[in-house]
């Protein structure tokens, strides 16, 4: 007589349950995994460009020591183009006399920027929700985080942001000390550029072809919505009338700039008058 064998399986399948946590857990795992490795990439991208910068700044500064044209290699950087004047000037845009490199996408990685005049190399990058690249953060927006708020800047359409200079107004004028004691400021050449059509101005340090000296004057020009001398518009030369054995006497214009030095302004930024 025959007998029947039967096998019974203990195993059993995965509940939907089971499955279902699963891949949720696998879920949550991917997006740790993808965060992770996109905070990685902007991080390389970055300093790339960063390493770029001073691969600029070498060359720049060696040609400089060489008497050799200021021009410098131009290579392409993943993520980022290079603004300068004439392609690969050293001397920067003319708008702030900086080499920047500019990010393609500047909510996830900083700009960069070379002064050559100055030998220094700065960032800038105003998204405080990712956590990374802090020291890029102007110290308002270091302190808008801290604080759990945000503030909203103007920008133009570089990706310069524009900060408020002072008023056209002559109700809004101040004294500021000058050669000959203290002396009324208001107005001034910058007043020449049109905050309600969106212009700004910028002042720039000039470097004096005998001494060499960084200073001896600045440069005020008007720039437009583009990050542009705005064409047509004059550029003022203001003369360091504190410079010894330079002009002496009382330069209004550089009084009214020493004076906006003291209520915060640096050179290279752009402002824009405010509107009364």
């Amino acid at each position: 007589m025959k007998k029947n064998i039967k096998f019974i399986s203990s195993n059993k399948g995965f509940s939907l349950i089971e499955l279902i946590v699963v891949l949720i857990i696998t879920a949550i795992l991917a997006q740790l995994g993808f965060t992770a490795f996109n905070r990685y990439a902007r991080r390389t991208r970055a300093f790339a460009a960063k390493t770029a910068l001073k691969n600029i700044q070498r060359e720049c500064e060696s040609n400089r020591d060489l008497e050799a044209p200021e021009t410098f290699t131009l290579l392409p950087i993943r993520g980022y183009s290079i603004a300068t004047r004439n392609t690969n000037s050293c001397l920067g845009q003319s708008s702030d006399g900086k080499v920047a490199a500019i990010a393609d996408n500047q909510n996830e990685i900083p700009n960069y920027f070379y002064d050559f005049l100055l030998g220094q190399i700065s960032c800038s990058f105003n998204n405080t929700s990712s956590g990374l690249f802090k020291d890029c953060l102007s110290d308002e927006l270091k302190t808008d985080k801290k604080n759990n708020s945000s503030t909203a800047y103007r920008t133009n359409d570089k990706g310069e942001r524009i900060f408020d200079g002072p008023s056209c107004s002559m109700a809004n004028e101040s004294r500021v000390q000058g050669n000959y004691g203290m002396e009324w400021v208001s107005g001034g050449k910058h007043c020449n550029c049109d905050a309600k059509k969106g212009e700004s101005y910028s002042y720039t340090l000039n470097k004096d072809p005998m001494t060499g000296q960084i200073g001896s004057s600045v440069n005020l020009s008007c720039y437009g919505q583009d990050g542009e001398r705005i064409s047509g518009k004059p550029s003022w030369s203001i003369p360091n009338t504190d410079n010894p054995g330079g002009r002496s006497g009382d330069n209004y214009d550089w009084l009214r700039y020493k004076k906006w030095v003291e209520d915060g302004g640096k050179p290279g930024e752009m402002h824009s008058n405010k509107i009364d």
